[in-house]
């Protein structure tokens, strides 16, 4: 039985297949450790703490900023800078975005 097995040779399409797997794999290996962007940070106690001030602003406004009132869009702004507006209406229409 073992006489067998170490007397049977593999196709060349096999050894081909498993060669190009091998390639591919390496080549995966290569781009997420030397070339891929890296991914961001996980976010700190106060980033949460931020984004759940934001998500209650869009849900009080229902995600259009200029419902606000001024101390709340001051409030937003203070947070989020000059994006406070995108970030309410995507958090509004997204909850669980940046999870």
């Amino acid at each position: 039985m073992l006489n067998k097995i170490s007397q049977a040779k593999a196709s060349p399409a096999a050894a081909v297949l498993l060669l190009s797997c091998l390639l591919l794999f390496l080549a995966r290996l290569t781009y997420v450790n030397f070339f891929a962007p890296p991914r961001p940070a996980p976010m700190d106690a106060q980033g949460r703490a931020n984004r759940k001030v934001l998500i209650e602003l869009g849900n009080k406004c229902g995600g259009n900023f200029s419902r606000l009132s001024a101390s709340d869009q001051a409030r937003a702004r203070q947070l989020a800078g000059g994006y406070a507006a995108m970030a309410i209406a995507m958090l509004h229409k997204h909850p669980h975005m940046g999870d």
